[in-house]
């Protein structure tokens, strides 16, 4: 390769081997302008393989791990008692969460994550997870409708199950902050009613609201296509709050503003009220999150129209 120009694609042959990987420079980030300057990765990668996700994609089927002692060194490191892992999943392999957690327990951290919802079926690991300090978890539920599921590769999502799950995280002080997709083959417009009322019945503390959007490179994206439902290739608008694609159930517009109704709707003083009680996890944070987001609302949903 000629020194000053660059190939339009770089790849490598194998996936890098994440033992030793320098600590991240938190000393360049601006104080005050993050919530959580305090950003660690334990792993990489999931093990699952849902149709509409770009992580297996771009990791590949794998999942990879630090070495634990190295992430507790890095931890312990850390100024502040508050942080937040950005793994995809940090209980992909439950093996290694449990060393994990087990070894952060005298850090004393407290500290969020995204992982799945098959932990509320792992008390042991639950348990640790708990002891470790977690207190937020972002869960993919997706969609409250099992023919979703099936249809987009959800298999390790019951709805059946979900009721139960998410009262067990709350039983050991754990907050969910739920992800749903809307728009999806078998929803209708009923599917934001029934998606508000299944967040209040349940007590989500929290939720991010997606329009379902075929990322390039997915199954999803491929079998959009293939249909010829895709409306346009504007790649800026693949942000998960524009609608990119062809509903089956509803128009373009009824998607967007059964959407938008759906997240003014929960995040109102409103829902919070039946939502949220005294005894909730975090009670302060949960709050805060809330009336944070029912006061940016306005602007969400002007650029949700843009």
């Amino acid at each position: 390769m000629l020194m000053g120009t660059m190939k339009p694609r770089y790849a490598s042959n194998s996936r890098h081997d994440l033992t030793g990987l320098p600590p991240a420079k938190r000393d360049i980030l601006k104080k005050g302008r993050y919530s959580f300057p305090n950003a660690i990765m334990a792993s990489r990668g999931c093990p699952f393989n849902c149709d509409y996700c770009s992580v297996t994609q771009y990791w590949g089927r794998t999942y990879r791990v630090r070495p634990v002692a190295e992430v507790i060194a890095e931890l312990a490191a850390m100024p502040e008692d508050h942080l937040v892992f950005v793994d995809d999943n940090i209980c992909g392999n439950p093996a290694y969460a449990r060393e994990l957690f087990r070894a952060m327990i005298p850090l004393k951290k407290n500290w969020i994550s995204q992982g799945s919802i098959t932990l509320a079926k792992d008390p042991e690991l639950l348990d640790l997870a708990a002891a470790s300090g977690l207190s937020w978890l972002f869960i993919g539920i997706e969609s409250i409708n099992p023919h979703n599921l099936k249809y987009m590769g959800k298999k390790i999502n019951k709805v059946e199950e979900y009721a139960a799950s998410l009262r067990t995280f709350r039983d050991r002080g754990m907050n969910v902050l739920g992800s749903f997709m809307l728009g999806l083959d078998h929803d209708d417009k009923d599917t934001f009613r029934h998606t508000l009322a299944f967040c209040e019945e349940n007590r989500i503390s929290g939720a991010n609201f997606y329009i379902y959007t075929p990322m390039p490179g997915t199954r999803s994206f491929a079998k959009m296509e293939a249909e010829g439902r895709l409306l346009h290739k504007n790649w800026t608008l693949f942000d998960a709050n524009h609608v990119v694609f062809q509903p089956l159930n509803m128009t373009p517009a009824e998607l967007l503003e059964g959407f938008l109704w759906l997240y003014n709707s929960f995040y109102s003083l409103n829902s919070l009220r039946k939502r949220i009680n005294l005894s909730q996890p975090s009670l302060l944070q949960t709050v805060a999150l809330n009336i944070g987001r029912m006061v940016r609302r306005q602007a969400f949903v002007a650029a949700c129209r843009s």
